[in-house]
């Protein structure tokens, strides 16, 4: 593809990601491979979890997109649905800029693990099982996302317990 000096357009949230994946291979480029495999783990949570809440943040902005993504037919919420979806929008969108915060000294940051693992994933998962168990969205519209969920758990208690430990020193 010829550019004829411009950069070729890129989606806004593909490009973004692109160069945060290049800034983190640069950041790892001179750890040694445990110290780099932790590192890797720790930082592949953040990454996934942002872009996973990102996918979640979009359809809270709009009550049509919200039923038509989560497959709920005749959904017609009143302005305390659009209210209470507000402030979740926004504590999601501020919990996203927390982790890409924390991705930045991952190690002496790694709280931000436990606390997105255990009452925002765990609390989002049970809130998925409730949709489901009550009717209110089929559940298959529900494993994928749980799915995710719980991947991302076990990806931040590893991290978690990574980044406690001390790199390894090496013997003169």
């Amino acid at each position: 593809m010829v550019s004829r000096g411009r950069q070729p357009l890129v989606a806004a949230g593909i490009g973004a990601s692109n160069q945060a994946m290049q800034q983190a291979q640069r950041r790892t480029r001179g750890l040694a491979g445990a110290e780099r495999n932790r590192m890797i783990v720790m930082r592949a949570g953040y990454w996934i979890f942002a872009l996973f809440e990102l996918m979640a943040f979009v359809p809270m902005l709009s009550p049509a997109l919200f039923a038509r993504v989560m497959g709920i037919r005749d959904f017609h919420p009143g302005a305390d649905y659009t209210y209470a979806m507000g402030i979740a929008a926004t504590f999601t969108l501020g919990w996203i800029a927390l982790v890409i915060w924390a991705d930045r000294k991952p190690v002496e940051r790694r709280a931000v693990m436990l606390l997105t693992a255990a009452p925002v994933l765990a609390g989002n998962l049970a809130c998925g099982v409730y949709a489901a168990a009550s009717g209110l969205v089929a559940p298959a519209m529900i494993v994928p996302a749980s799915i995710v969920q719980v991947g991302l758990i076990v990806l931040f208690v590893m991290g978690y317990r990574l980044a406690g430990q001390r790199p390894a020193r090496s013997k003169p």
